[in-house]
């Protein structure tokens, strides 16, 4: 098996003695992957007017377009117009459900994601014409630090490119275990998914924010009874438990059934076992095709079960396959370039790595944002800052769940003071209005007199609204105080926000324990507590009375 894996990494790079050079060309900036990192570097490097060339293997727009991000979210639009037409605002208008009388047209479902690929493609493709960027076709592989040979296995033809700098942004491929027997048609990863046809049964392997949107996505679409496999005692475990367990019931009001605190024993696919594939299902009207056990942490108990299709979803990794960085100095650990903050190879300073290539966040927006840096830290004349380490997270559930900052978990596990208030949208006019209520503002902020924003997490319509403006407070280090001066517009989901800041400031219209959904709450750790008593001790002995505020001493 080691002999096979070591031919198979040799012959990734194709012998060119037989294949025709274009020649050699030079450029000042090579960007290695044309996803939306690399293409963020790449326009960046022409506004400082640089010679630009941008290598592609496969298409225009990676993983964001093909198979990844925009497909998926796509997806995610549908089903909720699709949960739309069958809640609470539909009832008002027909006094029942709609969905009733409408029928998903798979092919046509299909047709949109594609054309939503192609419309992004062309726009882009035109942006880096209009631009000048050298767009080169092919595998790329560094010959040298100083040297990389894109190569064209149809054309059976390379040409060498030489660059005063090179930004690796190739992406990353799904994580598979070696028990988990991948065949890409019945068991599949994220990069498989999205072309395939419904299933009617499917079970999602990881319980993690990416398993956890394409759970909620396939079971709101109304087609797929959907399984949910997690190894936690809950799902999205980085989350607070309102946060996680709202979700949850989310999920589960639509048919997810959640293996909760339950490991993945043993799954066999009809590649393998084409004996039991044909057996049937218990008198059913179809074929199952992968057969899965899984056993419970603590009782130890087996289950197993049968369904159509299996996806799994353990996570990501840097994909360099093929890419030669044997032949720079590159230096590679844990399956991870060895970055700076900037992105910058510690050994090989002219090569740098964005985008899902590094080994943290990887997210789109993220992506981008290290392209442009790593182009910046090239070239700019000022001193380049590494990016702020508070930025927007958003995932598409049964509604969308947004955040910035910390939660109380972090700020509990840092011994950080904060108070703590929850603002349900069933106060809120605007969700009201909209019949569409479930979910919550919650805010985090210092629990001393400046009241200083440390988190905002919001679950519900809106989310990424309500995040966006308050992820620049954060950045800003602003207080309470500062942000509740702000003036909304009415109805609008953000008087939610701002409502939810003056609970914390005691200036609210609802006061906290008026409706469940409108709660508010303080953490100390232990040792914080003690000082402040100690503290409230000597200046009642040294003013004769109480201190009328603790936290000027903090």
């Amino acid at each position: 098996m080691l002999r096979n894996t070591f031919r198979l990494v040799i012959s990734s790079r194709p012998s060119l003695a037989q294949w025709k050079s274009l020649g050699k060309s030079h450029f000042d900036v090579c960007v290695i992957g044309a996803g939306p990192a690399g293409i963020a570097a790449a326009l960046r490097a022409v506004d400082y007017n640089k010679r630009v060339c941008l290598v592609e293997a496969k298409r225009i727009g990676g993983c964001d377009l093909w198979n990844g991000t925009l497909q998926s979210k796509t997806l995610w639009e549908m089903s909720n117009f699709l949960a739309r037409a069958n809640g609470s605002c539909a009832r008002r208008v027909y006094d029942t459900t709609i969905s009733s009388f409408m029928e998903l047209d798979e092919e046509r479902m299909r047709q949109t994601l594609q054309e939503v690929s192609e419309t992004r493609e062309t726009q882009i493709l035109s942006a880096l014409h209009a631009s000048n960027v050298a767009l080169l076709y092919g595998r790329a592989a560094f010959a040298s630090s100083h040297e990389l040979e894109v190569c064209s296995r149809e054309a059976k033809e390379y040409r060498t490119v030489t660059a005063d700098y090179f930004i690796i942004a190739t992406g990353s491929v799904p994580v598979t275990q070696p028990h988990i027997p991948v065949d890409h048609k019945h068991v599949v990863t994220s990069d498989d998914l999205m072309m395939l046809p419904l299933p009617k049964s499917m079970v999602v392997v990881g319980g993690g924010a990416l398993g956890s949107e394409f759970a909620a996505t396939y079971a709101r679409l109304g087609k797929t009874k959907v399984y949910l496999l997690d190894k936690k005692e809950r799902i999205m475990p980085k989350e607070d438990d309102d946060v996680a367990e709202t979700i949850q019931r989310g999920m589960e009001k639509n048919g997810v059934v959640v293996h909760q605190d339950c490991l993945l024993y043993s799954m066999h696919s009809p590649l393998q076992n084409n004996d039991w594939a044909m057996e049937g299902n218990n008198g059913g009207d179809h074929h199952p095709t992968v057969r899965y056990t899984i056993m419970h942490r603590k009782t130890h108990e087996l289950q197993t079960y049968e369904v159509e299709r299996a996806l799994v979803v353990t996570g990501r990794r840097p994909n360099y396959f093929g890419l030669g960085l044997r032949n720079t100095k590159c230096e590679v650990r844990g399956g991870s370039l060895v970055l700076n903050a900037f992105g910058q190879c510690v050994n090989q300073k002219h090569i740098y790595a964005v985008g899902d290539a590094t080994d943290n966040d990887r997210s789109v927006s993220m992506g981008e944002a290290k392209g442009r840096l790593a182009v910046d830290h090239i070239y700019s004349p000022h001193v380049t800052e590494p990016l702020h380490p508070d930025h927007s997270r958003i995932v598409f559930l049964d509604t969308a769940v947004a955040a910035v900052g910390k939660n109380e978990k972090q700020c509990r596990e840092q011994n950080i003071s904060y108070v703590v208030a929850k603002y349900g949208f069933e106060l809120c006019s605007r969700n009201v209005a909209a019949s569409n209520t479930e979910g919550f503002v919650k805010i985090l902020a210092s629990n001393d007199s400046k009241k200083t924003l440390l988190g905002v997490h919001v679950v519900g319509w809106s989310a990424s609204t309500i995040v966006e403006f308050a992820t620049a407070a954060i950045q800003r280090k602003q207080s309470a105080y500062e942000l509740s001066e702000m003036l909304t517009a009415y109805p609008s989901v953000s008087q939610a926000f701002l409502e939810c800041l003056r609970v914390i400031l005691g200036t609210s219209v609802l006061k906290p324990g008026t409706f469940p959904g409108l709660v508010c709450s303080t953490w100390t750790p232990s040792g914080l507590e003690r000082g402040r008593s100690y503290c409230a001790a000597n200046d009642t002995q040294r003013d004769g009375k109480s201190s009328a505020s603790v936290e000027s001493c903090w």
